[in-house]
């Protein structure tokens, strides 16, 4: 029905028998690409414009619907009738005036006409009947007419049939192929170019563009030359995508599936074979950034078919899924709350692993190393079957309550979480030089035996078991009795039963039991430099002496140990990353802080926001603390009115030189509650006017310039009034927590500061701060995550400027087409004109942002003013009489970011929904006579909480 321009189907009616059948629209659908059956507890439902010509005719609803194979003609053979001659009697009359009518009760039961559930096959097609039956009497003309047609939003009931595009919606969701072709341009192209899907393989290009109904497919007749690239550089979401028949035609090709922006596949996935076809992950994917492979529906059930190929960035996995091939997310994959992957036998490669049901039976799951993330694996679900986990990465955190088989590589370290409670393997296998610490507070229980070590517990090869904590023995159980013999062990704080426990060759470092330190073994006594040279006696041969370096566990960013009596020699330690963390704003490349990009930054201008690369070592767009002694610095945010407020930051400390600092004053006329580190680098919280801390953290921080921390502090106002801050390491794992309560007043709170040294006396720190997030709240945020940017060229060209570009010095109607993208520049010549009206455009939906909790909104532009009094700009969401609207600024006066920021929550009330955001306008506005302003770029942002 919604399908070209809009128009009218009439038919007269005279019979004077009461009954009388009147047909006026067989709408033939496309073809169906499912062989899914239609099902018959399923409902159809519709809205269309119609009339009758005077409310005598008494015209009502005869709907017929079914399913027709077509083969030579329209329709040569009708599979089954899903609706038969639905008729309405003496209700839900056609209006005498064009407007929407729906069906009485809003749908119709298509098990009140079906008895069994209809088999489909591809390229049938769903044919629906509609007219109506006249209940006069008379001989009178009467006339009804239908509206159809149209490509708008859907007509709703009682809307005028002319504004709006009627529509038939049956309630299970039916999909239709979409193939790509050359087009006019070649066999490459943009993904949501029309010019190149076809119904048909080989076939008509600008027959539609993919959307959620769509299953693409990429085949022989897709491309014309090697290394044609199909560019997404957007979201745009499809249900199927199958690359699998790249090349299957007479001269195949190689073609390039580049990635440059969330991906929309919402059903399955299929790639061709690595030597068939190239997948490149753009600008989109960095460490921590967003999320290229993003299966949004919770009901899905999928297949993934990866053919080898990376996936390049975190792929998140909400529904069921079953592998066709090898996984490898050598990023992240998240198993989400609720959801099931099933790997089907095949082998999941990862850096980090999150999440939930997994069958596993008998595949190989690897724990890789990266160069930017640490490696974790964190299993709430696991159907272990006969699987085997191997441990690849220098260094790897692995929490869950069961394994089968675990083989940690030569040279690799694992570690479990502190609150690990319990954890149980089949079997655990040690290469050389590697090293497993093993939680104090829980039991690890070893099962059985596996082939490659059937004793349960193997390593002959220097390898190194800890406890997590020093001086406290870590329980390990073997269920079965049996002897378990390692050999070159070195071992400490180690509680073994339920088997014969034998080291041989090994080095006892203390506080064991259960173990039989065996031929060659001896007792270590441990130095600070932690080196020796022991000597083992054989009774076979010679006296050997040779050089041992013990290690210990290496040191994470996410681990704390208190120090030990002797000093080994450490391992390498992780390079320390900047990875966002659930429950905070994303770092982006520009930085947005939604909730306080509009308020005003005070104080010296060494503590103020920075933007040069040169002034804050993490690059553009962070806070950067060395303040001058007892000076304030960076009021972030003021003129609150809440009786509670709660601020969460990151940072790193890259000198304190002995002294103390503070991060972070809430102020509430005089009343106030402080964070600071002081001079053993621990976390204080001082209440205002107090000498001493009202609490002292134990965890001890890094002050290494590139450690990450996160801090979350509130303050709730009272005669007893609380505070308290938690500390978190860059990955959330909680490291510190402070409570006090004391007189914090009665008055409401009104102001936040980064670094107000006033009260504690002076410091020569040097601090970075970055995502300051404030909120008013009783809550801390969820998991908030930043849409991709979508740049103005990556918007459908009917999204025109209003005003139209002429008016503002535009040469053409399409806003894309007067103001280029980078690259190329413009060349400095698109100008915007001072008008009385703002100057917006319209954008295309964000299918990667999910319903309803949007909260911030940016426009982001390269920009400059032409003109000393400039040119001002600001957010419009949503359109109408009275827009929500941010504060005016001005461009700069030479070309740079200008960014302005709308947020909704927590300060302005709730969240926006999608439909709120998606199709609505932003831009820029001049409200007096300002001069004009050029701009070379346009993107749009927004903020989201899953």
């Amino acid at each position: 029905m919604k399908a070209g321009t809009f128009a009218t189907t009439a038919a007269a009616e005279t019979a004077t028998t009461a009954g009388y059948d009147v047909a006026l629209l067989r709408a033939i659908g496309e073809p169906l690409d499912t062989q899914t059956p239609i099902l018959k507890s399923g409902t159809l439902s519709w809205v269309l414009g119609v009339k009758e010509s005077l409310a005598a005719a008494d015209l009502y609803w005869h709907v017929h619907a079914y399913v027709c194979r077509k083969q030579t003609s329209d329709c040569d053979t009708n599979v089954g009738t899903l609706v038969n001659d639905y008729v309405e009697n003496t209700s839900n009359e056609f209006p005498t005036t064009g407007q929407g009518l729906g069906v009485q009760g809003g749908v119709v039961q298509l098990s009140s006409y079906m008895t069994a559930d209809l088999a489909v096959l591809p390229g049938d097609r769903i044919v629906i009947e509609v007219g109506y039956v006249a209940r006069n009497t008379s001989a009178t003309t009467y006339t009804g007419t239908l509206w159809y047609g149209g490509t708008g939003s859907d007509l709703t009931v009682g809307i005028d049939a002319t504004l709006r595009a009627g529509w038939f919606e049956l309630s299970q969701d039916i999909y239709f192929p979409l193939y790509w072709v050359p087009g006019s341009t070649g066999g490459g192209g943009a993904f949501g170019e029309a010019a190149h899907w076809a119904a048909t393989s080989g076939g008509v290009g600008n027959y539609s563009t993919p959307n959620l109904h769509s299953n693409v497919r990429f085949d022989g007749s897709s491309f014309t030359a090697d290394g044609q690239t199909v560019a997404s550089s957007q979201s745009y979401p499809v249900h199927d995508m199958d690359w699998s028949q790249v090349a299957s035609g007479m001269t195949p090709h190689n073609p390039t599936l580049f990635v440059g922006g969330a991906s929309g596949v919402r059903g399955n996935l299929t790639l061709a074979e690595v030597t068939q076809m190239t997948v490149v992950f753009g600008n989109a994917c960095t460490p921590g950034g967003n999320v290229i492979l993003s299966f949004l529906f919770q009901s899905s059930v999928a297949t993934i078919d990866a053919k080898g190929h990376d996936l390049g960035c975190p792929a998140f996995f909400p529904g069921s899924y079953t592998l066709l091939s090898d996984l490898k997310g050598s990023q992240q994959i998240d198993v989400e709350s609720g959801a099931s992957l099933a790997t089907n036998g095949y082998k999941v490669s990862t850096a980090r692993f999150m999440g939930g049901a997994v069958q596993l039976g008998s595949s190989e799951f690897h724990l890789l190393a990266s160069s930017t993330l640490p490696t974790v694996l964190f299993s709430t679900g696991w159907n272990i079957g006969t699987s085997k986990l191997f441990i690849e990465a220098p260094t790897a955190l692995v929490g869950g309550p069961a394994f089968y088989d675990m083989i940690v590589s030569a040279g690799s370290s694992v570690t479990f979480p502190p609150d690990q409670t319990a954890s149980s393997f089949n079997s655990i296998s040690l290469g050389a030089g590697a090293s497993l610490t093993l939680p104090a507070a829980a039991t690890t229980t070893i099962n059985g035996g596996s082939t490659a070590c059937p004793a349960g517990l193997c390593g002959d090869g220097a390898a190194t078991l800890r406890s997590d904590t020093p001086g406290v023995a870590a329980s390990l159980v073997k269920t079965s009795t049996g002897a378990v013999t390692v050999n070159y062990w070195d071992i400490k704080d180690s509680a073994a039963s339920g088997a014969v426990f034998t080291a041989n060759n090994s080095i006892d470092s203390g506080n064991n039991t259960g173990w039989n330190f065996g031929s060659g073994s001896i007792t270590a006594t441990p130095t600070p430099t932690g080196t020796f040279t022991p000597t083992f006696t054989s009774t076979t041969t010679a006296t050997n002496t040779r050089t041992i370096t013990p290690t210990s566990p290496p040191t994470y960013t996410f681990t704390w140990t208190p120090t030990p009596t002797w000093t080994p020699t450490p391992t390498a330690t992780p390079t320390p990353t900047t990875t966002p963390y659930k429950g905070h704003l994303d770092q982006l490349t520009f930085e947005t802080d939604a909730l306080i990009e509009a308020s005003s930054v005070t104080g010296p201008a060494a503590c103020t926001r920075l933007s040069g690369a040169a002034n804050c070592a993490t690059g553009t767009g962070c806070y950067r603390w060395n303040p001058p002694a007892n000076g304030a610095c960076a009021v972030v945010k003021s003129g609150f009115s809440n009786p509670e407020l709660r601020v969460s930051y990151r940072m790193k400390l890259a000198s304190v030189d002995g002294g103390v600092f503070e991060t972070l004053e809430v102020a509430a006329n005089g009343k106030a509650t402080t964070v600071r580190v002081d001079t053993n680098n621990k976390l204080n919280l001082f209440v205002r006017g107090q000498g001493t801390a009202c609490a002292t953290g134990t965890a001890t921080l890094l002050v290494d310039g590139t450690t990450w921390y996160r801090v979350e502090h509130r303050m709730s106002i009272g005669v007893n009034g609380v505070a308290d801050v938690r500390l978190f390491a860059n990955d959330n794992t909680q490291l510190d927590s402070l409570s006090c309560s004391a007189n914090l007043g009665t008055t409401n709170l009104t102001r936040v500061v980064i670094g107000d040294n006033t009260t504690h006396g002076s410091a020569t720190p040097d601090v970075v701060f970055d995502d300051v997030d404030i909120h008013d709240g009783t809550a801390w945020p969820g998991n908030v995550r930043w849409a991709p940017v979508l740049p103005l060229d990556a918007i459908p060209p009917q999204c025109s400027e209003t005003p139209t570009g002429t008016a503002h010095g535009c040469s053409a109607t399409a806003l894309s087409a007067c103001v280029n993208e980078n690259p190329p520049s413009d060349g400095d010549t698109t100008t915007l004109s001072y008008s009385t009206a703002n100057c917006t455009f319209a954008h295309a939906p964000l299918g990667v942002v999910p319903a309803p909790a949007i909260h911030a909104a940016e426009t982001w532009l390269n920009a400059k003013r032409t003109s000393s009094s400039g040119i001002l700009g600001r957010v419009l969401i949503p359109p109408g009489s009275a827009p929500n609207v941010s504060a005016l600024g001005t461009f700069p006066t030479a070309y740079g970011d200008w960014i302005r920021t709308d947020q909704r929550n927590p300060f302005t009330g709730n969240a926006w929904t999608a439909p709120e955001i998606d199709n609505t306008s932003f831009g820029y506005a001049r409200t007096s006579s300002l001069g004009s302003g050029r701009v070379t770029d346009v993107r749009w942002i927004v903020g989201y909480e899953l």
